[in-house]
């Protein structure tokens, strides 16, 4: 957040040839729980993945994933793993496997509440000491005549460059731990050949600038590809000050799929938004820019006399003008003074209630500093309090936000015993700026 640079959470690291995955089927008190529907075909299955797998389908249909129904027995058990098939992208690698769990069916006749599973986790091994990667069950499953059917996925994956290719992973050793005794399994060696120019990405140039006063948001392009989306864009502000802490907007295909944000990448003031891929290459894409979340460096301050308070439990009105920034009116709206320590709300109102601008402060919950506060420099509202003599000191106190334009916080009372005043100063105050535009563009090259 703030002016601090996100990190990538992809890693970008040499090309891979051998996978080692650590399997582990958990005894039915160790495991993960959560519900699991039943499916009645194994297109019902197939469906419900493309359900909780963004851009599966176009994958397939694109013959980037690899299909395998490579199956082995557990050695001392009645139970099989089967490999079923993998999808590996520039991103991402899915595993989606099945194991046959006969005592799972009766649990989902008695009741549709939560159960208990088998988990799998890949712990994915690199050459040459690179660090493991990890491939982690996700919790999606379904299970379909008398198998469970799941899926491993791992974030940070070994990238050939466009002119090399990976053309096996291996699994090795599999080791299944069920109910505290551990098995061994053979290793399984997956042909792949892949290649990242296999997978098809379209790049279209968009050049679409809002400007609202004196600050400017460029979309620059959107990147099309099977294992994801990518916008790009610049933004300008006036005031040094000042951080773009997220731009609030919507992508959404005339297909129906609206995408999830995955990532946010920031290099001085150019910024990229990944987000998930497209179950279908759409024709039309829509954009709606809703405001751009801002932080200023800002900050006000105001006193409170302790004396004039009486404790009591009940909340005394105030409204009392304590600043103006960002065309909003900062207002003490009400304290509450009693044995707890003392409560105070906060209220932004807009300067002018007719005709409000189109930037305003925002609420949030407010932070209290730590001895080393200089560490929260970036946090929104950062709450300084000082005695008389002005003296500054830390504390660790209970704060909550009411609304988009109320928040509140409590000084406890171990702080205030003694006191006559008390000084705040509130920092980094949080405002967003309306944009409320949309347009639409056409992907291009369609496959």
């Amino acid at each position: 957040m703030g002016h601090k640079n996100k990190q990538k959470l992809i890693i970008l690291a040499a090309m891979a040839t051998a996978f080692l995955a650590i399997i582990a089927f958990q005894s039915s008190g160790e495991t993960e729980q959560f519900p699991v529907p039943k499916a009645n075909s194994l297109q019902d299955v197939k469906q419900y993945q493309y359900e909780k797998v963004p851009g599966l389908q176009r994958a397939e249909n694109l013959g980037l994933t690899r299909d395998y129904q490579i199956e082995q027995p557990i050695p001392g058990t009645d139970r099989t793993l089967r490999i079923e098939e993998v999808w590996y992208n520039r991103r991402q690698a899915y595993i989606f496997y099945s194991l046959n769990f006969l005592p799972l069916k009766q649990k989902l006749d008695d009741s549709p509440s939560p159960v208990r599973l088998p988990y799998i986790s890949f712990s994915i091994s690199l050459p040459k000491g690179a660090p493991s990667v990890h491939a982690l069950s996700t919790n999606k499953a379904i299970f379909y005549d008398g198998r469970l059917y799941r899926v491993a996925r791992a974030d940070s994956l070994p990238i050939p460059d466009d002119s090399r290719e990976i053309e096996n992973i291996v699994l090795k050793p599999l080791n299944a731990l069920i109910e505290g005794k551990t098995y061994s399994l053979q290793a399984v060696k997956l042909a792949l050949a892949f290649t990242t120019k296999q997978e098809p990405v379209q790049k279209v140039k968009l050049h679409k600038t809002y400007t609202i006063k004196d600050y400017s948001l460029t979309l620059d392009e959107f990147v099309i590809g099977t294992f994801g989306n990518k916008l790009t864009f610049h933004f300008a502000k006036p005031f040094k000050g000042e951080d773009l802490e997220a731009v609030e907007l919507t992508v959404q295909s005339d297909k129906g799929n609206r995408l999830s944000l995955l990532e946010k990448i920031k290099e001085g003031n150019q910024y990229e938004y990944l987000f998930e891929p497209f179950d279908h290459l759409p024709e039309k894409i829509k954009v709606h820019i809703k405001g751009i979340k801002m932080m200023t460096s800002d900050y006000f301050r105001f006193k409170i006399n302790l004396t004039n308070l009486q404790k009591s439990d009940k909340r005394i009105q105030v409204d009392g003008k304590l600043a103006k920034i960002k065309d909003t009116n900062i207002m003490l709206d009400s304290v509450r003074y009693n044995s707890k320590g003392l409560q105070v709300q906060i209220r932004n109102a807009p300067a002018n209630k007719k005709k409000p601008g189109p930037i305003r402060l925002t609420a949030a919950v407010p932070h209290f500093p730590r001895k080393n506060w200089t560490q929260d420099a970036d946090r929104p509202l950062m709450l300084f309090v000082s005695n008389e003599r002005l003296d500054r000191f830390a504390y660790e106190g209970k704060s909550a936000v009411e609304s988009d334009s109320v928040y509140r916080f409590t000084l406890d009372s171990n702080y205030l015993e003694g006191l006559k005043r008390i000084r705040i100063a509130v920092q980094n105050l949080p405002f967003v700026i309306q944009v409320d535009k949309s347009f639409t563009f056409s992907s291009v090259n369609k496959q």
